[in-house]
Formats: C-alpha cells, sequence, structure tokens
C-alpha cells in the first residue's frame, strides 16, 4: 500500500457541548492524531467538533480547517430538506472552516428514500476517501462528524455489509458515539474495504451511551410511499398562488370535486334537494365557471 494512502477513519455523531469536551479530550489521548477533519453542515456538528479543532488549532496540529461536506448532510427521509446553509454564512458563526474546499458529495434537495440515502453517502465517500489517498500531504487519520443515518449508511458501505432491507438494526450509533474504520491491507476499494475496530463507543463520554438510534422496521416500506406522496406535492411547491404545495393541492381536490358534482346536477344525474332547486342553471353554471377559471388559468389571478 502506498504511504500516501489514508489508513483510519472515525466517523462520530453529533454530540451536546460537554460530550464534544469530553471527545476532545479523548481524541487528545489518542496515539495517532487526526489529520482532517470533515463535517456535516450542521451546525450541532460543527459545534462539537469545535472543542477538537480549538486544541488541534491550538498544538498547531491542523495544516486545515473543517471541510464542511454536504453530502454528509442530515436524512430527512420524506420530508423536503432546508434550504442549503452557504460556507460564508457558517463561517460567520465557527472559525477555522477550510473555505477552499469544494464539495464533493451531492446535496439532499429533495425527499430521500433509504437506498437514496445509501447512494448519496457512496458517491460523497468515494471522493473524498480518493482526494485524500492523492493528497501530497499524506494525511492517515480523518475524522468525520455527521448525523445518526447517516453514520449508519457509512458504516455499511465502508465495511461492505449493506443489508437487503435497509432498515435492520445493524450498526449502533449513540449520541456523540465513535466508530472507527481501519484499512484492510492491500485494499484500495472503499466499498467493503475497511474494518471496524470501534463500534459506536462511548467509553469517554461523561454519561456514557445516550439516545441510541437506529432505522424502524418495516420503515422503507413505508417511506417508500410516503415519498411518493410527497414528490407528488413537490411538484405544486410552485404554484402561482405562492401556497404550501399540501393546501393548494387541497384546494384543487376541493375545487374538482365541486366542478364534477355540479356538472353532474346539472346534467341531471343527481335529483336535486328541495333547497337546490331553486338554483337555476345559470347560476350552477357560472359557478362552474369560476372553478373552472381558478384551476385551468391560475396566473389571471396568481399574485406577482
Amino acid at each position: 500500500m502506498p504511504l500516501t494512502m489514508l489508513e483510519t477513519i472515525y466517523i462520530v455523531r453529533l454530540g451536546k457541548p460537554r460530550q464534544a469536551k469530553d471527545l476532545q479530550k479523548w481524541l487528545d489521548r489518542q496515539p495517532v492524531k487526526v489529520d482532517v477533519f470533515y463535517s456535516s453542515p450542521s451546525a450541532f456538528c460543527l459545534s462539537t467538533l469545535k472543542p477538537a479543532i480549538d486544541a488541534a488549532v491550538t498544538k498547531k496540529l491542523l495544516q486545515t480547517g473543517v471541510r464542511v461536506e454536504y453530502g454528509f448532510g442530515e436524512w430527512f427521509g420524506p420530508y423536503s430538506p432546508r434550504e442549503r446553509d452557504p460556507l460564508d454564512e457558517l463561517q460567520n458563526d465557527f472559525d477555522n472552516l477550510d473555505a477552499n474546499y469544494q464539495d464533493v458529495g451531492p446535496f439532499q434537495t429533495a425527499p430521500e428514500t433509504l437506498e437514496d440515502l445509501h447512494m448519496r453517502v457512496l458517491y460523497t465517500l468515494d471522493p473524498v476517501i480518493r482526494d485524500l489517498d492523492e493528497d501530497p500531504t499524506r494525511p492517515k487519520t480523518v475524522l468525520i462528524c455527521t448525523h445518526a443515518p447517516t453514520m449508519i449508511a457509512m458504516s455499511r458501505i465502508l465495511t461492505g455489509k449493506v443489508p437487503k432491507s435497509t432498515d435492520k438494526r445493524d450498526f449502533r450509533v449513540p449520541m456523540c458515539g465513535v466508530s472507527k474504520f481501519s484499512r484492510k491491507p492491500d485494499s484500495t476499494e472503499v466499498v467493503g474495504g475497511w474494518e471496524i475496530k470501534l463500534h459506536g463507543y462511548t467509553g469517554f463520554l461523561y454519561d456514557g451511551e445516550r439516545e441510541l438510534w437506529h432505522f424502524q422496521p418495516g420503515s422503507a416500506q413505508r417511506m417508500s410511499w410516503t415519498i411518493i406522496f410527497h414528490r407528488f406535492l413537490d411538484h405544486f411547491k410552485d404554484n402561482p398562488y405562492g401556497l404550501p404545495a399540501d393546501i393548494y393541492v387541497g384546494c384543487l381536490v376541493g375545487f374538482t370535486y365541486t366542478v364534477i358534482v355540479k356538472f353532474l346536477i346539472v346534467m341531471g344525474c343527481f335529483p336535486l334537494r328541495a333547497d337546490a332547486e331553486a338554483m337555476n342553471e345559470t347560476t350552477v353554471w357560472a359557478m362552474v365557471a369560476i372553478s373552472f377559471t381558478l384551476f385551468c388559468f391560475p396566473p389571471l389571478v396568481a399574485r406577482n
């Protein structure tokens, strides 16, 4: 194996302020220091790394700042993710970020299935590891701070143990837990090229293991239908009324139902009730025309 290749990957789930300090003290006791830090763009992840980064900067152990990688971001499942936080905004709140780093992974812009999450993580880990392997500064150890579902997906990909059912309970990811992966001898692969040496380790934390996270069994199947529905709603996010997609679709369904019922009444398909007999056909057709205009010609009533 060339000397320039990465040897160790630490992955840590975000933690609380005191846990972050415990993490920094534990890292200081390790014989091999972290050469490069990566983080999800989450403020919680960056805060978790802050004590360790500050200590490393004070000791002049880092050659680069924290690399914010959007591909290591949170998994929002069937829900639309929040907008991407620009790096310059993150720099207003956090010091020692690498302003020259260009993230390489795909940023989640739409609801994701569990399979989507694993593919996003794969397409991020692969270029990150290969870039580190070719880095002329010869980094040997990297630490990545991320979120529980992302950490599980990363653990599966590195070890090559991706279950058929992606909602299976396998890797442990407690709050601020650390997993350590060592490269297999002579391996150049990202998928399955690593062995797990520490598994959600929390022995250094003052409060031990807390808030163990896992995918819920059966969630993959439920998630697929939920995501189909949310992706359907996403088509209406930019409706001309500026309404939330779910409200707009609800109105659309309601007006469509009204149009159909009124049309059937006019055509004599339904017998009119006593209170509806007084309504003449002109009034009914006028209401049909209004409903038709609202949803077939929305630009006429759209806000600027």
